[in-house]
């Protein structure tokens, strides 16, 4: 994106984020553990929250597998 720095509560697009860099941070992003779909970057638009929603998308399956 060209940018010297990114704080956590920058917006992506502010930032010069489009659907194409979305797919190459979420395609980054994705491993055994964990993954995002390029929505949620389009919806979650700040690095604070896309943690958010990672932390309780993690909790979620933590809970689904306890049960």
């Amino acid at each position: 994106m060209g940018v010297e720095s990114i704080g956590t509560t920058d917006n992506f697009f502010e930032l010069g984020g489009d659907s194409i860099k979305a797919i190459q941070i979420a395609s980054k992003f994705n491993n055994g553990s964990q993954s995002i779909q390029v929505r949620h970057i389009l919806s979650h638009q700040t690095i604070v929250d896309i943690c958010q929603f990672v932390k309780i998308q993690t909790l979620e399956k933590m809970y689904d597998q306890a049960l």
